[in-house]
């Protein structure tokens, strides 16, 4: 298929097509969570999780809450692992 063949619609919907894929999509929301909510959260985390690594038997509790910080910070598109 030529893209000179193509009408201006068709390319336009391929262009929304790879502009809306997931990865995008997920990066906008990502911006949008980080900015209204998700530095809030992730600080809150960071707190808790200094406030655990205190203690020994808390240590283990302390660094979970590390690692949801990047949950907080970027939630879509991240898997828990």
């Amino acid at each position: 298929m030529n893209l000179n063949d193509m009408t201006s619609k068709t390319k336009l919907r391929i262009v929304l097509l790879f502009l809306l894929s997931i990865p995008v999509i997920s990066f906008l929301l990502n911006v949008i969570w980080m900015l209204f909510a998700g530095i809030w959260i992730a600080l809150m985390e960071l707190v808790f999780g200094v406030l655990l690594c205190i203690t020994v038997i808390g240590i283990p509790f302390g660094l979970q809450h590390f690692k949801l910080m990047r949950l907080a910070i970027y939630p879509f598109g991240y898997d828990l692992r």
